[in-house]
């Protein structure tokens, strides 16, 4: 159901275990899914736009690899830690 493995299967993996680490609850399916800010109050409004591509249903629509999710996650954890809000 899920295709074959490939980095989009991985950046879809890191999403959702990185939604879990900083909601506490599986992100779920699309349209169910509350943005990570939503239910992390303290996680800027960039964690929406990360998770929505990270964890996009489309594959084509998530991070091309695994090594640009890291460095958008990058970006996004230097956020955090300034307690900005992009």
């Amino acid at each position: 159901t899920y295709g074959r493995f490939d980095q989009a299967t991985d950046v879809y993996g890191l999403g959702a275990l990185a939604y879990f680490l900083l909601t506490g609850d599986p992100p779920g399916d699309s349209d169910q899914r509350l943005p990570a800010a939503q239910r992390n109050p303290v996680l800027p409004e960039s964690a929406t736009d990360l998770f929505a591509r990270a964890l996009a249903d489309e594959k084509h629509a998530r991070f091309a690899t695994v090594l640009d999710f890291q460095r958008a996650f990058d970006d996004f954890a230097a956020d955090v830690a300034a307690g900005g809000d992009t």
